[in-house]
């Protein structure tokens, strides 16, 4: 259990959060490529300016989280739903996603994009 903690500048290079509670919790400026929180529950825990570039993020438990400025790109996202998250403002290529996890997910037109395949859709 994680409670009431700022990480700021950190690097968190591939640390396990796996199956971890995090509430109140604040990463700011970390480096957590390939870090893992598969099974987390997340209640008030926010990212801003962090690279999580291949993190584990697999059936997460969302509660008032948010993505602020993050490189978000190839992180694995399957089995939590992000209905009321704003990634919209991080960047991303491609996202391991289960198509029914992105209902309510907020994004940009630009993203938009990266989402056409898991719909079966052909942009010409």
């Amino acid at each position: 259990f994680i409670h009431r903690v700022e990480f700021r500048n950190c690097k968190l290079l591939g640390t396990d959060f796996s199956r971890s509670r995090l509430q109140n919790v604040r990463f700011s400026d970390c480096l957590g490529d390939y870090s893992m929180f598969r099974f987390a529950n997340f209640k008030q825990v926010g990212f801003e300016d962090c690279s999580l570039i291949s993190a584990d993020l697999y059936h997460l438990t969302l509660q008032k989280t948010f993505f602020n400025r993050c490189n978000l790109d190839q992180a694995v996202l399957s089995g939590s739903k992000l209905k009321g998250i704003d990634l919209s403002d991080c960047e991303f290529d491609g996202l391991q996603v289960d198509i029914e996890d992105l209902n309510g997910c907020i994004i940009s037109p630009h993203q938009a994009s990266s989402f056409v395949g898991l719909l079966g859709l052909v942009i010409k």
